[in-house]
């Protein structure tokens, strides 16, 4: 090609990116691309349809690992059920004492908390109910950062879109995009539907499940004008003044959850009603939704402002959607049972956690059904993909499951956790030209636990993640480099997995080294996360005992200053002791992921050793 065709080429390319309506960061590197084969076409990686809890965190996920990325939402903001549904106070992300969730999802919640100048509860007690644990976050704030976050992360977005039509190509899928004067066509290797009600699953045919009955939503909204001092004399007769409007017909069922009177004056949540038949699974559905919560909502109004104390009532926050707690559910390779959810039922293709009391909402409101204590259900790979499908996963409440089941699973963290685990797994299938369920789970965990999120065996102390978010001076499992020297011992390292202590052969560092035990391969990892106080230049080198036993692939990966460096390291060879990782420049944090990923052999982890030198700087 010569400059005159190049240049026509990128101002083609540049042409179609603009009038698709796409926003994105002007400096990101992963941009989608012109077809080469089509200039009407935009070549992308990884299409996630569907902004909400978990499609916003996949979207974060997949551009942060590099993949071209475009996020289609049919709302004006991210978020979903959190920000556009008003439920801003997302949960689980811990239970018993521990933390099951992490990741992008818990880095939003948390970056809200810390901009509202808000600590967070001391998520350590384990005997509190499931309300506790929920974090109160401003909704819109939330929305804001994490539009800055899908930006920062190079991820094409567009509000107001949504596919028309998708078509299966040999390697991937042909998607024709529309919105309000918008119309193009995106080819993508990796589809992952985040929609709700696995809508796009419906558009290609796959099978979905719904029963005849779905649960009722909401239509948040809070109220405000009340005199308390008088509605708490006059607490019996505005009861009785309620029952009376329900009989005849000024209120109806569900304006109120069971019937009390007092919910939506004393709410501050505004998660306050019930309407029944609530579809968000098409445009007409919502509609239909969205005029019956809102008849409720003035309803509910109009008869507060008849009760004493109530003169001056009126609508604080009301919410521009009704929120749905249930729609269509895709028949994966596997359908995760209720049974399976309440005995913390771990598969072997779990990716992430989840945790929830059963928590189905009916006509007569909602009676949660509390899990046995140290219980930690899991959400297995084989329940996100749509049976006998390619190249295509779902995140969020459309996760393969039955009803009850569902009415746990479908919560914010855990879409947040399923939504980290989709993107992670279709940006490693992109890569590598494979289906979804083909990626080794081994790889998916590695990148995960290099990502922040939590897989299974990791299990964090919620006391250390409590601390370490309320104090300025406590940096949690980061070991800090004040000096030109340090040595880290594997037993402070962050373990996943079922490593073992052993001193057979002499330790370099501290009195134990760990090992594998040559088992559980794909499941053990060790993370170090250290802090520098001093820039500069360091050696880091990695202790092990070795032996014509070890393994001679043992993965490490290095992540600094957002470049990650990945190398294999051969344990049946050393020099002094270990080998050296190589020279990095480090300004502030470091952090190394040590697995034992498709390795042959013991792994031995006996410590790292950070080391300042003088040689010539080596980028990395």
């Amino acid at each position: 090609m010569d400059r005159r065709q190049f240049l026509k080429s990128k101002i083609a390319g540049t042409a179609i990116l603009a009038s698709s309506g796409l926003v994105f960061k002007a400096d990101a590197q992963n941009l989608p691309t012109q077809s080469t084969e089509n200039p009407d076409m935009l070549d992308v990686d990884v299409l996630v349809v569907g902004g909400g809890s978990a499609g916003h965190v996949a979207a974060i996920q997949a551009g942060r690992m590099g993949a071209k990325t475009v996020l289609l939402e049919r709302g004006s903001q991210l978020g979903g059920t959190t920000t556009t549904g008003g439920v801003c106070f997302p949960g689980l992300f811990h239970a018993w004492g521990k933390q099951l969730i992490s990741g992008i999802g818990w880095e939003l919640v948390k970056k809200s908390r810390e901009v509202d100048c808000k600590p967070l509860q001391d998520f350590s007690v384990a005997n509190k109910g499931h309300v506790y644990y929920h974090v109160n976050i401003n909704g819109q704030l939330y929305s804001l950062l994490a539009e800055e976050a899908c930006l920062d992360a190079g991820v094409s977005l567009a509000y107001y879109q949504f596919p028309e039509k998708v078509t299966q190509t040999s390697n991937g899928w042909l998607v024709d995009v529309v919105g309000q004067g918008v119309r193009y066509q995106l080819r993508c290797k990796q589809i992952i539907d985040c929609s709700g009600g696995a809508t796009v699953a419906g558009m290609l045919g796959m099978e979905r499940m719904r029963g005849e009955e779905r649960q009722p939503g909401t239509h948040s909204v809070i109220y405000k004008g009340f005199d308390m001092n008088v509605v708490n004399k006059n607490k019996k007769k505005i009861q009785e003044m309620y029952k009376q409007a329900v009989k005849e017909g000024r209120l109806q069922k569900g304006d109120t959850w069971s019937g009390n009177a007092f919910q939506p004056i004393r709410s501050t949540s505004g998660n306050v009603n019930h309407i029944f038949g609530a579809d968000s699974s098409t445009a007409a559905t919502q509609t239909q939704t969205n005029l019956a919560g809102r008849k409720s909502v003035l309803r509910m109004l109009k008869f507060l402002k008849t009760i004493p104390g109530g003169e001056n009532a009126t609508i604080d926050r009301m919410m521009t959607e009704t929120a749905s707690r249930e729609t269509y559910r895709i028949k994966g390779e596997r359908v995760l049972t209720v049974n399976d959810y309440t005995s913390g039922r771990t598969f072997k293709d779990s990716l992430c956690y989840s945790f929830y009391p059963i928590d189905l909402h009916d006509k007569n409101g909602v009676k949660p059904q509390k899990l046995k204590p140290g219980t930690f259900p899991t959400i297995p790979r084989s329940c996100l993909i749509p049976k006998g499908s390619k190249n295509f996963m779902v995140a969020g409440r459309s996760v393969s499951s039955d009803r009850l089941a569902n009415s746990a699973a479908r919560v914010q963290a855990t879409c947040m956790a399923m939504g980290q685990a989709t993107a992670v797994t279709a940006v490693l299938a992109a890569r590598q030209g494979k289906t979804p369920g083909d990626v080794d789970l081994a790889e998916i965990r590695v990148e995960l636990i290099k990502n922040d999120a939590i897989v299974i065996g990791g299990l964090k102390s919620a006391k250390a993640e409590s601390q370490e978010t309320n104090s300025d001076s406590q940096e949690g499992n980061k070991q800090v480099l004040s000096g030109d020297r340090l040595l880290v011992d594997a037993v402070t390292a962050h373990a996943v997995g079922s490593w073992k202590k052993s001193s057979n052969s002499k330790p370099a560092i501290g009195s134990n080294y760990l090992h594998d035990n040559n088992q559980a391969k794909g499941e053990n990892s060790l993370t170090f996360d250290i802090k520098v106080e001093k820039p500069g230049r360091y050696d880091i080198k990695l202790f092990y005992s070795a032996h014509e036993t070890r393994a001679n692939n043992v993965p490490v990966s290095i992540s600094i200053g957002g470049q990650v460096t990945e190398l294999k390291v051969n344990q049946q060879k050393s020099d002094d002791g270990g080998f050296v990782l190589g020279q990095f420049d480090i300004q502030d944090d470091a952090k190394i992921v040590i697995s034992n990923a498709n390795t042959s052999g013991f792994v031995i982890v006996d410590g790292l050793e950070f080391k300042a030198t003088k040689t010539a700087k080596i980028k990395i």
